[in-house]
C-alpha cells in the first residue's frame, strides 16, 4: 500500500516511538514495537502494488514503472497480488513497445486470481490490443471473445467494441495502421 520511502519512513518513525515509550516504561511502547515488524511483512507480502495500480489508474505511468521496480520479491506476493504486479508489467512492456513481454506479463495475469472478473476482462482486452500490434489477428479475435464471456462494467464494453473496430479493419497480413492500447 505504501511506496518504499514512506514505509522505511513509517518503520523508523515507529521503532523510535516504541523505543522512547519502553525507555519511559510506559506500556504504548510495547503495542508499538510489532509495527516495525509488521511494516516489514507487508513490504514483502503486498509489495507496492496497490501503489502502483493507483498510479495506472491516474494515468501516471511513469509512477507504475517506479513503484513496480521497488517490489524486489514477486515470488512472496499474495497471489492476488502477483496477478495485479503482471497485468501493471504487462501494461507498461506494452507502453514501452515490447510486446513478447508484455504478451507474457499479461497471459500469467489471466492465469492468476485477479479481485474481479472486470479485471479479468480488461487484462484479456490488453491481450488482444498486444496481438492487434503483433499483427495477429486471429489471436486478438480469441482475447476479446474471452473479454465478452467474462461479466464486466460498461466501460469495458466500450473498450470491446473499440479493439472489435480495430479487428475488422486490420489486414490478414499485418496490424492496422495504429491499434491503440485500451
Amino acid at each position: 500500500m505504501f511506496g518504499t520511502s514512506t514505509r522505511l519512513l513509517l518503520i523508523v518513525l515507529s521503532a523510535t516511538l516504541a523505543a522512547f515509550q519502553l525507555r519511559a516504561g510506559h506500556w504504548l511502547g510495547w503495542a508499538l514495537l510489532p509495527c516495525p515488524a509488521l511494516l516489514i511483512w507487508g513490504y514483502f507480502r503486498y509489495g507496492t502494488v496497490h501503489a502502483a495500480f493507483q498510479a495506472h489508474l491516474r494515468g501516471d505511468d511513469e509512477g507504475v514503472r517506479r513503484l513496480l521496480a521497488q517490489t524486489r520479491v514477486t515470488s512472496l506476493l499474495r497471489p492476488q497480488d502477483k496477478g495485479y504486479f503482471e497485468f501493471l508489467s504487462g501494461t507498461v512492456a506494452q507502453r514501452a513497445g515490447d510486446l513478447s513481454a508484455a504478451r507474457e506479463h499479461l497471459r500469467r495475469a489471466a492465469l492468476g486470481p485477479m479481485r474481479t472478473d472486470n479485471m479479468r476482462s480488461v487484462v484479456f482486452c490488453h491481450l488482444a490490443a498486444v496481438e492487434l500490434a503483433a499483427g495477429q489477428k486471429g489471436a486478438a479475435a480469441d482475447y476479446l471473445q474471452s473479454a465478452r464471456d467474462c461479466p464486466h462494467r460498461t466501460q469495458t464494453d466500450e473498450m470491446i467494441a473499440q479493439l472489435d473496430e480495430q479487428v475488422a479493419t486490420m489486414r490478414e497480413d499485418g496490424p492496422a495502421d495504429a491499434p491503440a492500447s485500451p
